[in-house]
């Protein structure tokens, strides 16, 4: 398949970069990461009443933009190269995938509208205790009651789940796993606990379900269904860690060319060119990687399989080339790179970080190689060049 931008979608990223560059520059990623915040609620409400940003991707009958894939990539490359901490990865990537791919109709007219607002910020704590993501409810298990479904487990790592006002966790029932909602200010028996963190940008918490009162939001097709939203989940992470590699493709150009060495900017140094030729490449061929995945799930004729495929391919490949790039911004960088001060070692906590959020390199890997072992002359998905 081939793939370019409309002109809408260049000028949705310029307006985005624009907008990141004026409204969320050091001084205020510092002072939330200075003061131990979660994220700015000002520049929460901004992004949400000014940008309509949240319902990107959730369709207008339900009020919101109906954007594609494509669409929410391009503006999480852009919000994540400002390193910007917020409830819009977790809502926007993670729990509107989930309900709307997932959910029955009852529940993504009742929620979608209030997450696409801006209204409700939600989550979807999907890891299990391996750090994979866990699909089939092993985790948390589900038991109806005369009053309703309640939730009892646990979840690790779950981005916003201090905050958020939903959760949204697979859970298993007698009849299989099932997608189910809590409302995190009314639920009882519901503990959630801020964890420290490597990248202070991303808030991560353990969740725990002691009999909790819960929604089941999931459908018949709650299988399939989930499988599609952590795809799709996936390729959004993945255009987050590529927008880790755009600004830290930014940073070591910019500082190779005003940092003053032997009467010379370093930039001019071989050694120091070749640094960031390759932060380069790597950041170019990434933006191909993840925006051909964006592509095939924007695609309605692509099937599972595939779309899972290169979610997985997506996801191992963002993880190693963003990991490279920071490594060779703080070789540029020097030792001021690792100092508090500067924001090097952000870009690298993020990388770090980002690479394990929806499972390892290597449970990516595996998955892949799981497909080719199963049909090595018919892998979906090979082939198609971006």
């Amino acid at each position: 398949m081939t793939f370019d931008f409309t002109e809408d979608q260049r000028d949705f990223a310029a307006m985005l970069r624009s907008f990141f560059d004026a409204q969320y520059g050091p001084d205020r990623l510092r002072e939330v990461v200075d003061h131990g915040k979660t994220y700015d609620p000002t520049f929460w409400r901004t992004m949400v009443d000014d940008l309509d940003l949240v319902g990107l991707t959730v369709a207008e009958a339900h009020g919101g933009s109906g954007g594609s894939t494509v669409d929410l990539c391009i503006l999480l490359e852009e919000y994540g190269r400002a390193l910007v901490t917020s409830p819009l990865f977790a809502t926007a990537g993670l729990a509107l995938p989930a309900l709307t791919e997932a959910g029955d109709e009852d529940s993504r007219s009742r929620w979608l509208p209030r997450i696409a607002s801006g209204a409700t910020t939600a989550t979807w704590a999907v890891l299990g205790s391996t750090g994979a993501p866990d699909l089939t409810g092993t985790g948390v298990q589900a038991t109806q009651g005369a009053a309703g479904w309640t939730l009892s487990g646990s979840r690790s790592w779950v981005l916003d789940g201090a905050t958020a006002d939903v959760l949204l966790t697979v859970a298993g029932t007698p009849a299989g796993p099932g997608l189910f909602l809590v409302e995190t200010a009314t639920a009882d028996g519901l503990t959630r606990t801020a964890t420290d963190a490597l990248d202070p940008t991303l808030a991560l918490a353990e969740v725990a379900f002691t009999d909790t009162p819960a929604q089941r939001i999931s459908g018949d097709h709650a299988p399939d269904g989930l499988r599609r939203a952590l795809a799709l989940g996936t390729i959004a992470l993945a255009a987050l860690q590529l927008g880790c590699l755009s600004g830290a493709l930014d940073m070591a150009v910019s500082y190779a060319g005003t940092r003053v060495q032997f009467g010379r900017p370093i930039g001019s140094f071989q050694a120091v060119k070749h640094r960031c030729a390759d932060v380069f490449i790597d950041t170019e061929t990434t933006r191909w990687v993840v925006f051909h995945a964006a592509a095939l799930a924007s695609d309605p004729e692509t099937g599972a399989d595939a779309l899972e495929e290169a979610a997985h391919l997506t996801s191992a490949y963002a993880a190693s080339s963003s990991f490279r790039a920071v490594a060779n911004l703080l070789q540029v960088l020097g030792g001021i790179g690792y100092t508090w001060e500067h924001p090097g070692h952000l870009y690298f906590k993020r990388a770090t970080a980002a690479a394990r959020l929806l499972g390892s390199s290597t449970h990516h890997l595996d998955a892949v190689s799981a497909v080719i072992d199963a049909a090595p002359s018919a892998a979906p998905g090979w082939g198609a060049s971006a």
